[in-house]
């Protein structure tokens, strides 16, 4: 299917969708290879399943490491101040762990069997009465966030989602620290978070988090400065500096095109 313009990812998935035939459908990113037996395994397993309405599998990096993939509960004020916040997030990491995520499954859950909340959408593979049903991903999320907005629309509904430690996706880039910032600093995912937030949990939950993650980008900011200049100084390299442009960024978008975004109907 080639469209005459990009439509996005969620709108685009939704063009294929609605062509697609048969009972299940299985959606892929392009950055990623399914490993041997994986789609057979879980074709199996939510077929023999007529509650489950999604299914997912190992996601794991190019050098073939275990990736989190599945969440416990779905995107909140601590997961948003924890992904901002770098203050924030080196403390809960020193405090309770390095494995610590305050919404994320362990690596060590991966290899079990999972009921989670919402799973990231590299391998997605869906009843197609289910999808129907949702009428796909919503239109208003052009990227990021779509897969986690039509997990909670279908818990909603009473389906049922399913992780099971079966087979696997190779993810090229996935896990990567600068993949991981480069998300954060995205545009099109800060408005698809805050549209999730708006949509799912009120305006005013929506005001509050959008303040939240102002005021964290500045403080993570302040938090780099003397860091950076250390580093500087002594003529060391260090991923300070491009920490600190990722989150210049962050707080460029919050004092414009965010605010916008805020008063926008």
């Amino acid at each position: 299917i080639r469209n005459k313009q990009n439509l996005g990812f969620a709108r685009a998935a939704n063009v294929g969708f609605r062509e697609a035939l048969g009972k299940f459908i299985l959606l892929l990113t392009p950055d990623t290879k399914v490993l041997p037996g994986t789609i057979k395994k879980t074709l199996k397993f939510i077929d023999d399943k007529g509650d489950i309405g999604a299914v997912s599998c190992p996601i794991l990096s190019e050098k073939g490491k275990l990736q989190i993939s599945c969440f416990k509960n779905f995107p909140n004020l601590l997961s948003h101040l924890f992904e901002y916040n770098i203050p924030f997030y080196k403390l809960t990491k020193y405090v309770l762990g390095l494995g610590y995520h305050p919404i994320a499954y362990s690596i060590s859950d991966h290899k079990k069997e999972l009921n989670p909340k919402h799973m990231i959408g590299a391998y997605f593979m869906v009843r197609k009465k289910m999808l129907s049903m949702l009428s796909g991903f919503d239109r208003d999320y052009y990227m990021y966030r779509e897969e986690t907005d039509f997990y909670k629309r279908a818990q909603d509904l009473a389906w049922k989602i399913k992780y099971i430690p079966v087979g696997g996706l190779l993810h090229y880039g996935g896990g990567t620290w600068k993949k991981f910032a480069f998300t954060q600093a995205s545009d099109k995912y800060m408005r698809s978070t805050y549209l999730f937030f708006k949509k799912h949990y009120g305006f005013v939950y929506f005001l509050f988090s959008f303040t939240l993650g102002f005021i964290s980008s500045l403080i993570s900011l302040i938090f780099l400065v003397p860091i950076i200049t250390t580093r500087a100084i002594q003529n060391k390299e260090s991923q300070s500096f491009q920490q600190f442009d990722c989150w210049l960024r962050i707080f460029t978008w919050h004092a414009t095109h965010g605010v916008v975004f805020v008063f926008k109907r």
